[in-house]
């Protein structure tokens, strides 16, 4: 995936995230954050100084444009971009060299990439969950809402994914 082609993806997502944010009102059901993509989507050898950069830069855009609590974008997706460095940097690929630079379900796949959906939205969720209470505990309500967010965002990263791919690497 070129570049120019990946911006265009992230500034989609990040006006699809503001505008969920602001006109949708599940959010007390079910949360969607599309904006996990992006963490995820990061090309393989971006540092960790980077990827939280850019997850702390896209958190604040939507922060700045959504009503909320101001931060709270921010520090969920700082948060999220933990587990993605990790399973990204301990992942080995055949041929580094390849034109797909960003972690694919093709490359990584179909399985690992769920998981690493799986690991950046649990990690998300959760840390956006204990920063919109305010507290150390989740009550019922919130854990349910947390899982379903989870399973629904999971597969929504994971069909993004999949249908952003360039064709060739199918």
């Amino acid at each position: 995936m070129t570049r120019k082609r990946f911006i265009t993806i992230v500034l989609i997502l990040v006006f699809l995230q503001i505008v969920l944010n602001l006109s949708l009102s599940i959010s007390t059901y079910l949360m969607l954050a599309p904006l996990c993509f992006v963490i995820q989507g990061l090309e393989r050898g971006a540092s960790s100084v980077k990827c939280m950069i850019v997850a702390f830069a896209l958190g604040l855009v939507v922060d700045i444009f959504s009503s909320g609590i101001p931060g709270l974008w921010s520090a969920a997706l700082v948060a999220a971009s933990v587990p993605r460095l990790i399973i990204v940097k301990r992942r080995f690929w055949k041929n580094d060299t390849a034109y797909y630079d960003m972690p694919s379900p093709v490359d990584m796949g179909q399985g690992a990439f769920f998981l690493c959906s799986f690991a950046v939205s649990l990690v998300f969720f959760i840390s956006y969950a204990l920063l919109e209470k305010m507290a150390v505990a989740l009550t019922w309500n919130d854990i349910v809402r947390v899982v379903l967010s989870i399973i629904v965002n999971t597969v929504c990263v994971y069909l993004i994914a999949i249908s952003v791919q360039d064709n060739k690497r199918r």
